[in-house]
């Protein structure tokens, strides 16, 4: 048996082979052929195969397979790529998997001519990276291509690699996540000056803050469109993740170099964010609708917008003897 077959046969607890009848064994009845194809179509295919064994994130159907070799037998070609992604897949409409057969194949030819290692690539895939399949089931390739500031691309790539070293895989694709949402508020913040490390200033990561705390539910779904909650954990992970990420670039002193001020201080990010929405509900008479506590509300920070301590009179002060 194949690595892929062999995996599947002893996970659903089947017997050793070794206690297999001997006739059992030496059955071949194999259900992917090549026959027919072109040497260099032959191996193209062959290798979308073993790509896919080892992956194991999906399977491939024989009579996709088929279709799929005859359909390139019938064009005579002498190698897939010689016909783009959308010409391969129109001549297989009618059928479910085999368009998105030849797109692999093509995207997974395609990587071949990207860089030998894999970290110098735009898309890390788990497998190649050396992770088991328990540690990389459900977690798609960390793709890059999201961050669309080279310059940021590439120090969220040194830190992710750090980050790997001593975490779980799916808490680095999570954020992967926070820092691609982090690039799309510099492209609306800073169109101009998105492409300038010294963009990167106190006021800019500031206005980061306000803007979290104004996105709305992307996910499909019933709250689909509505205010993330204030109390919702990707509000924090969100500014965690660039303050974590701003201080590791700081500390190893990577180029191009931060601007002093490019902090996001962790004490002084509000536990519930406040939006302006909210802000300005505050009724005329000093009570806080918004938390439905009665009496005059806290002073607020300027900057941050939480509330400050509130002052005991002296006279209800307890004095320990």
């Amino acid at each position: 048996m194949c690595d892929g077959h062999h995996y599947r046969w002893t996970k659903v607890g089947r017997p050793p082979l070794a206690a297999l009848p001997a006739e059992l064994k030496l059955r071949n009845a194999p259900s992917f052929s090549v026959t027919g194809l072109p040497p260099l179509v032959a191996l193209e295919f062959q290798y979308l195969l073993q790509l896919r064994t080892d992956q194991r994130r999906s399977k491939v159907v024989p009579s996709s397979w088929v279709r799929a070799v005859n359909t390139v037998i019938a064009e005579r070609v002498s190698s897939v790529r010689d016909r783009p992604s959308d010409y391969w897949r129109h001549l297989s409409l009618n059928h479910t998997t085999v368009p998105q057969l030849f797109t692999d194949l093509l995207e997974a030819l395609g990587d071949l001519d990207g860089p030998a290692e894999e970290w110098d690539r735009d898309a890390w895939r788990p497998d190649r990276l050396g992770y088991s399949i328990e540690e990389r089931q459900r977690v798609a390739p960390l793709d890059f291509t999201g961050i669309a500031q080279p310059w940021l691309r590439q120090a969220i790539k040194r830190y992710l690699r750090l980050r790997l070293a001593r975490t779980e895989l799916r808490s680095a694709a999570r954020n992967l996540h926070d820092f691609v949402l982090f690039s799309r508020f510099l492209a609306e913040a800073r169109p101009d000056r998105q492409n300038d490390p010294a963009v990167l200033d106190r006021p800019l990561l500031e206005s980061y803050i306000g803007w979290v705390g104004r996105r709305t539910v992307e996910r499909k779904g019933p709250y689909f469109g509505q205010p993330v909650s204030p109390g919702s954990r990707s509000r924090s992970r969100l500014l965690s993740a660039v303050f974590t990420m701003l201080e590791t670039w700081r500390r190893y002193d990577w180029q191009p170099a931060l601007p002093a001020d490019a902090r996001i201080h962790r004490g002084r990010i509000p536990t519930t964010a406040w939006t302006e929405g909210q802000l300005h509900r505050r009724a005329p008479d000093g009570a806080d609708r918004v938390r439905r506590e009665l009496g005059p509300a806290r002073p607020r920070d300027p900057h941050t917008g939480t509330d400050l301590p509130r002052r005991v009179p002296t006279h209800q002060r307890r004095h320990s003897p």
